[in-house]
This record gives structure tokens, sequence and C-alpha cells, in this order.
């Protein structure tokens, strides 16, 4: 039992162990897998970040850039840069220039062209009467953004709040998540601003910086874009992909669901997916976009595990479980033969002790005297008939030698026919004893 006890224990504690070290090697392996589409997604992100400064640097260049010369700039930008909904062009056009950009427009080919903004029923409309506005001036591509021509983004408060961060720190500024006016679907997107400033001038406070803004580089972006078209070079993993806005509030943080591509009948992808499966394993990446926290979150699926899983733990076990039947059965062979020979021992003892009880028993009611030596003549045994004939008690007699205990005994010596049979005779007193 404590052979059989002792297997079990350690072999699952080898069971145990051997799946400790296979979930850290997964956990290894998910933590390198998921770092990879973190970084992979953020670097998709910041090539979008990097052409915006190109543009920048391109007008910071230029003494005036036309809409062809913009156009010509953007559109390599366009075929080789996926995830990219549309570049833009945002100028401040205060109230005393608006009919000027308005007709400007209509002879370089936008006969329809104004500067619009989005009514409460949700069509787009002549923009009412403010002292600046931020239409969308320059778009491309031109096909599938047409709707965003001409949308002055001051009449949206998020984006001219986005609009007036940019300009009062310099910096680029994304937005929350949005839903684009020329996107159809429910999916998001984000802006960011990039703010164009007059050449050669100061622009040390916040002041200077209002008063010295040409406008802003604007590029439209789709999340699912830029996770989809940076993710696809990789290999699927089982790994499921959300990505959160952390300065928006939690109704708008969610900004994208990227489900991975080794799953199979899946509900749509939304926030909700994200309770579906049980979460073995969880790794969390902030990045910056825009001024904005970002946070890419991975989680396994079932089948991650699965997929790295080894029968080692099992064959430990087994292994184990096999060690401890061959030691048990040789225990039990052991023990089963120690016991054997034990009954042996003991049976052997008990007959010993009743033969030796019954020689006592007949030694001491026989009624001649009997009296046992050793080869060198030291009395063993006195029976009481013994006593009675030679006048020495049991005690007095065993163990002296028969010679100082009877010294008038002579003795002879002879060998009968027998071979085994060896007889000593003992004369005295008128006495004869013969030893046999």
């Amino acid at each position: 039992m404590l052979v059989v006890g002792a297997g079990l224990i350690l072999s699952l504690f080898g069971l145990m162990g051997t799946r400790a070290l296979e979930y850290h090697e997964i956990r290894t392996l998910f933590n390198y897998a998921a770092e990879e589409r973190a970084i992979i997604i953020k670097e998709a992100v910041n090539d979008k970040m990097l052409i915006l400064e190109a543009m920048r640097s391109f007008y910071d260049a230029s003494n005036f850039v036309s809409r062809k010369e913009f156009s010509v700039f953007v559109k390599p930008f366009l075929s080789q840069v996926k995830g990219i909904q549309a570049l833009e062009w945002i100028p401040k056009v205060l109230e005393a220039e608006r009919i000027k950009y308005e007709e400007d427009a209509k002879r370089e080919g936008l006969k329809d062209f104004k500067i619009t903004e989005k009514t409460e029923r949700g069509r787009m409309a002549r923009a009412g009467r403010r002292d600046e506005y931020f239409p969308v001036y320059f778009v491309e591509p031109y096909q599938g953004n047409e709707a965003a021509l001409g949308f002055d983004l001051a009449s949206n408060s998020q984006r001219f709040a986005a609009l007036n961060k940019a300009r009062d720190t310099g910096s680029n500024v994304a937005t929350e998540r949005i839903k684009l006016v020329q996107e159809k679907e429910d999916k998001y997107g984000f802006l960011v601003f990039v703010p164009v400033f007059k050449k050669d001038v100061s622009l040390d406070t916040i002041e200077e910086r209002r008063n010295n803004l040409m406008g802003f580089i604007l590029g439209v972006f789709r999340v699912d874009d830029i996770v989809e078209v940076a993710l696809t070079s990789l290999q699927s993993k089982y790994i499921d992909i959300y990505l959160y806005d952390k300065g928006a509030l939690k109704d708008n943080s969610f900004l994208y669901y990227h489900r991975s591509r080794s799953l199979k009948n899946v509900s749509g992808p939304d926030d909700g997916n994200k309770d579906n499966y049980i979460k073995e394993l969880k790794y969390s990446k902030l990045i910056e976009v825009g001024g904005r926290q970002w946070e890419i979150m991975c989680f396994t699926t079932p089948g991650f595990a699965a997929m790295h899983r080894t029968w080692y733990p099992w064959g430990v076990l087994i292994a184990g479980l096999v060690i401890t039947a061959i030691l048990s059965m040789y225990s039990f062979v052991n023990i089963s033969r120690t016991a054997r020979i034990e009954m042996l021992v003991e049976q052997r003892t008990r007959q010993l002790q009743e033969s030796e009880a019954r020689i006592h028993a007949i030694l001491d009611t026989a009624p001649n005297a009997i009296i046992t030596i050793s080869q060198d003549g030291i009395i063993e045994s006195f029976n009481p008939a013994a006593e009675k004939m030679f006048g020495y008690t049991v005690t007095e007699a065993v163990a002296q030698d028969i010679k100082t205990l009877l010294p008038d005994l002579s003795f002879s010596e002879q060998n009968t026919d027998d071979s085994n049979a060896h007889i000593k005779r003992f004369i005295g007193g008128g006495r004869e004893l013969v030893a046999q």
C-alpha cells in the first residue's frame, strides 16, 4: 500500500509538473504571438502618421499647393499603403473668403461644390453663417469620398474640438471613434488632424498659433482596414484581438474586434464576443495614436491551447503508473515470500518445541536413569531417575564433565557393525552406563 500510494502521488505530481511546464511554454508562445500582433498594428498606425508628417513637410516646403499638386503627391501613398480611407486638405476659411473658395472649386471642375453641414435629419445642406469654416477642400481618392467634399468640420462638435486642440498644441490630434460621412456600414473610423501654419513666423504661444494657422492636413482611417491588412501576413494563431480607446467614455471606447481566422461559425464582430470564449491567457499593450491611448487586447481561444498541448503529461502519468505497478508487484512477491518463510520457520520451531517437550516428558517419567552428554563428555541433561541413582541434582550435574562428576567410572569404546553407531561404556560402583 505504501508503494502504491507513493507511486500514485508521485505520478500525479509528475502529471501536474509536466502540465505546468507545458502551460508555461504555451503562455510564452502566446505572449510572443500577441506581442507580434500588437507591434504590427502599432507599426501600421505609425505608418499612417508618417504619411501625414510627409504631407505637412510638403506644405511647409511649398508657397502654394494646388488641387492637382495635392493629388499627385498623395496618390503614391494611397496606392501603396492600405487602410487609408482618405487624405484631405482642410483650409481655414473666413466668412469673407467663403464665396471665393466655393467659386474657385467650381472653376476647378467641382460644379456643385459648397461648404456644407449635416442637418438634424442627417442630410447635407449648405452651412450656416459663422466666422470661420474648415471645409474638406481637397480629398483623395475622390471616388467614394464625394459626400465628404465641402463638409465643414467646424459644424461637428467632436471634430471641431479636435481641430482646436491640434491648432493650440501644434501637434497631431486624433478623434474618438466616429462613423464616417462616407461610411454606410456600422464600422468605425477615426480622424487625425495635423496643423499647418504660415512659414517663418513665431509659434511659441497659443495666440500666435491661432493667428498663423493656414489649415489642417486630415487623414481619414478605417480601423478595420488598418488591423486586417496589418495581420494578413501572419499565420492564424487562434487569437482574438480587441481595440479600445482608453480616453473615451465606456460606451464609445470599443474600436474594433478581430476574430481569429482559425474560428468557424462565430457571431458578428461586436464587443459582446469577448465573453463567448474561455480566455485562458490575456495580453494587453497601450499605443499612442494622435495623443490618444489605444489599448490592444489579445485573448486566446480554446483552439490555441489545444494546438500546443502535447501527450507528454499523460506519458509521464502512464510511465509513473507502470513503474508503480512493477514496484508494487515486486514488493508483493517479496512480502509474500517472506511471509511464507516466516510461516515455515514458525511451524518448524513449533514442531521442535513440541518434540523437545515430548522428549522432556519421556525423560522425566522414564524409570531408568538417562544422561545425555556431548562428544566432549559434558553432561547436557540429567533426568530424575539419574538424580536418584547418582545422588546429584539436575543443577549440579548439567554442564559438568562426566569424569569430574563420577570419577570412579571407567569407560571403553567400541564400534558396532552399524557405521553410524558409536558406543561408550562406563563402569563404576557396581553400575554400567552405556552411551550410544
